[in-house]
């Protein structure tokens, strides 16, 4: 738990945990303290001085196969975490940024301003909460259950499952692979959907005040009710996988990857 740090998480060259604190005033108050209780080890970072010119950079070294739970917290700050497989991770930051590359693990994180980028994780679970900033999902397998306030989701290659929405923002879908069934939401922004033609799916559409744009197969069909349009579909061989797709106030556009 740090308050004005950004915490990079590394895979140790041994078994053993090791915290390194880059800090531009070297003074005891400004250092972490440690305690262990019920097999956890807990950090907590010391007092910061009131100076712009103090620079601080927390590294935290883990075994690269660590089994547990990781869980980091930065009140204003950016969280890295690289290379690491973890029983689950648990990443909390208010105001900097979230990033997740080739690792795996279940994955919870919760943003208040930043970007929140994943890439390369595989996660049996991904619980991904941001209010203003944007989401960056490429290359990731697992079941996602990802909520935006304000800004853009961005899902790029890989298989993920489950649902996504944006409450005030726009949202780009463009799997590798459709293999579980994914819903995803836009309120108040566009959907533009890319989709792999070697997967075999259904899917349908909505939009609420605009229209959908089907550039994927001729035989899927577009029904107008007032303002209001619905596709329904089928793709491929005895699809087991459903795709749906919401637009409340812009369009959605699907086509083929």
């Amino acid at each position: 738990i740090y308050n004005h740090d950004s915490i990079r998480v590394m895979p140790s060259e041994t078994q053993n945990i090791v915290l390194k604190e880059y800090l531009s005033e070297n003074d005891p108050q400004y250092y972490a303290g440690t305690s262990i209780a019920d097999s956890t080890l807990k950090i907590e970072g010391g007092s910061r001085p009131d100076s712009k010119n103090y620079v601080s950079n927390i590294e935290l070294y883990v075994p690269a196969e660590f089994k547990g739970t990781i869980n980091l917290t930065t009140n204003l700050g950016e969280l890295w975490v690289e290379n690491i497989t973890a029983t689950k991770f648990i990443l909390k930051a208010n105001n900097g940024g979230i990033r997740v590359a080739d690792s795996k693990g279940i994955l919870d994180c919760n943003l208040g301003i930043g970007l929140l980028n994943v890439k390369n994780v595989t996660a049996t679970k991904f619980v991904l909460r941001a209010n203003n900033g944007d989401i960056r999902i490429t290359d990731s397998n697992g079941d996602l259950d990802c909520e935006l306030k304000i800004g853009d989701i961005t899902v790029t290659g890989g298989n993920i499952t489950g649902t996504v929405t944006s409450k005030n923002g726009s949202v780009t879908f463009s799997p590798d692979k459709i293999d579980g069934n994914i819903q995803v939401t836009s309120e108040l922004g566009f959907i533009k959907a890319t989709l792999p033609k070697d997967s075999s799916f259904v899917i349908t559409a909505t939009t609420k005040m605009s229209n959908i744009v089907n550039q994927f197969s001729d035989a899927w069909t577009v029904s107008e009710e007032g303002f209001n349009q619905t596709l329904n579909g089928t793709w491929g061989t005895k699809p087991t996988s459903t795709i749906s797709f919401h637009a409340g106030m812009e369009m959605i556009e699907i086509k083929a990857k």
